[in-house]
């Protein structure tokens, strides 16, 4: 694995924890073993992939992360479902999952990573109450984004 790449793992890692989310820290931690004992071209798409795959450009950690969790939410693997549930994925029950749903996670390689970030409100709610201090007009915002209005629910 291009040391890059091992890089983005590990910081993507960190920034999870740091954002708490432990679950998706210890993937992104243990997802670089579980990568060696994948499919070959699943294994070599990672390791091999063109360009910046950190959080600053193709976020290829959250990608996989994003795959193995669709594949829970669809239902296909109920092992990765009850070690989801039980937050608690070793390295081989990882690799096993790798290796079973290989084809459906080089399709969401393709992809990047939707993130339902609510915290990127704080400048909405800055603005609208700086808004509200020299007009206070009602205030409509529209979000026609992934979060479903998420970030507009800060009245």
């Amino acid at each position: 694995m291009r040391a890059a790449v091992a890089r983005a793992f590990a910081g993507q890692a960190r920034s999870c924890l740091a954002l708490g989310s432990p679950f998706t820290a210890a993937l992104c931690r243990d997802l670089p073993a579980a990568l060696a004992r994948a499919p070959a071209a699943l294994r070599d798409r990672v390791a091999d992939w063109p360009g910046d795959p950190s959080s600053a450009g193709a976020s290829v950690p959250l990608r996989l992360c994003g795959a193995l969790h669709g594949i829970v939410l669809a239902g296909e693997d109920g092992e990765l479902a009850r070690a989801y549930a039980d937050r608690d994925l070793p390295v081989a029950g990882l690799a096993r999952a790798l290796d079973r749903h290989a084809a459906t996670i080089l399709d969401w390689l393709d992809r990047p990573p939707q993130t339902n970030e609510v915290a990127r409100s704080a400048p909405l709610i800055l603005a609208a109450r700086f808004l509200a201090t020299l007009c206070p007009l009602p205030l409509r915002l529209r979000e026609p984004g992934a979060s479903a209005g998420l970030n507009l629910n800060f009245d």
